[in-house]
């Protein structure tokens, strides 16, 4: 019997590492990991999760709440509700990209936010596993490239019409 003691202790004590290990690749990727009832429309939230996102650690009536609430920018609300709708039929995965508000409340950033849907045994829908990668930097970029490249189709459409009027007028 205290082998058996022992042996559940280092079980213990391995699961304890190993989630230590696991909540700090975690927060060095820039990750956060919630809980979702299906039947409930709850998220349950883990405190890294709290931290990143400034919300309560249980949020009901989702995705309704975090759209009334201006957590989700309105730009963003539709494509939430789509991917929610997805998870809630029982599709296995579901992501989208979103623009949420920060935990200080001044602004937004960019999510990409991704659900792994778990069944009971009649193969229900039951719960998902959330998790968020922190996108802003790639976005900002994106727009910054987008902006840049319009910029120089508007200057090269700008020269072009430059160069048919010189021509047309003769000079």
């Amino acid at each position: 019997e205290g082998y058996g003691g022992e042996a559940a202790a280092a079980l213990r004590s391995d699961i304890d590492l190993y989630r230590k290990q696991l909540d700090a690749a975690i927060q060095h990727c820039k990750m956060s990991l919630w809980d979702f009832d299906i039947k409930k429309r709850c998220i349950y939230q883990r405190n890294h999760s709290i931290e990143m996102h400034g919300l309560v650690s249980m949020i009901e009536n989702v995705p309704d709440s975090l759209i009334q609430s201006g957590y989700v920018h309105p730009a963003s609300a539709d494509a939430l509700l789509e991917m929610y709708r997805q998870l809630l039929s029982g599709e296995p995965k579901v992501e989208g990209v979103f623009r949420v508000r920060n935990a200080e409340q001044t602004g937004y950033w960019w999510e990409k936010i991704t659900y792994l849907t778990e069944y009971d045994a009649c193969r229900r829908p039951v719960r998902a596993i959330g998790f968020y990668t922190d996108i802003t930097e790639h976005m900002l970029v994106q727009q910054e490239l987008k902006r840049m490249s319009l910029q120089k189709e508007l200057l090269a459409q700008k020269t072009l019409l430059n160069m048919v009027i010189d021509f047309t007028s003769g000079r």
